[in-house]
């Protein structure tokens, strides 16, 4: 056998090998997806009647769901799932229905994962815990948010001031009034979007202050309060 023969079946023995190892990551992969997809399910369909009954129950029932979502509760893949599905109750509840949801995020300590990825060097884990923590509107976020508010990365900036206005409307007027720097569009409707659906209730005097604001949009901003009649 001649040394180019040799090379050549050398080559085809590495490359079925490695032919083989591709086909069988391949299909790990494609086992692993499907059974996180059958398992995701699986706790969607468990937790969905145990968060109906968590609503609806009084406290000694809820009490005794609490102890039962935390027994499926152990693994980070399900509470990620269990965080969707409140945020998901979140977005379509309000009053004491979503009072309760905000407490079950409290008492299950889910607000320690959101605030995790809000301090996560990862700008996209930052976004996910800011939507996460405004939108339950874990008003003890405040502060940590304001610190993004002139971060180095464009959607994290924007979306920290937008979570501001949902977590504190009227401190978030106040804390934006001196921002620095310009305010895309984007903001801008968002802020105004989160105003129009939830009113607040504004003095003359911090009217006055807005429209005295050295951010020029924060000054449109407050025009645009004043004539949709939120000050009172």
């Amino acid at each position: 056998m001649t040394l180019n023969e040799t090379w050549i079946i050398g080559l085809i023995i590495v490359c079925s090998t490695l032919s083989v190892l591709m086909l069988i990551v391949v299909f790990l992969l494609k086992f692993i997806n499907t059974y996180q997809s059958n398992h995701a399910l699986r706790i969607k369909h468990l937790l969905h009647q145990l968060l109906v009954d968590y609503l609806l129950g009084d406290s000694l029932e809820r009490k005794q769901i609490i102890e039962k979502i935390q027994r499926l509760n152990k693994s980070r893949f399900n509470k990620k799932i269990l965080i969707d599905e409140l945020l998901i109750l979140t977005n379509n509840f309000s009053g004491i229905y979503a009072a309760r949801v905000f407490q079950l995020y409290k008492d299950l300590q889910l607000n320690e994962l959101s605030l995790n990825k809000l301090r996560n060097p990862i700008w996209h884990q930052k976004l996910r815990g800011m939507y996460e923590l405004s939108t339950l509107e874990y008003s003890e976020a405040f502060d940590e948010i304001s610190d993004l508010i002139y971060h180095p990365h464009g959607e994290v900036r924007r979306n920290a001031r937008v979570s501001l206005i949902k977590l504190k409307k009227k401190d978030a007027l106040m804390t934006l009034k001196d921002l620095e720097g310009s305010m895309s569009q984007w903001t801008y409707v968002s802020i105004i979007a989160i105003l129009k659906q939830n009113p607040i209730k504004l003095t003359g005097d911090e009217i006055r202050r807005l429209k005295s604001a050295q951010n020029p949009y924060v000054k449109t901003l407050a025009y645009d309060l004043e004539q949709f009649a939120y000050a009172q």
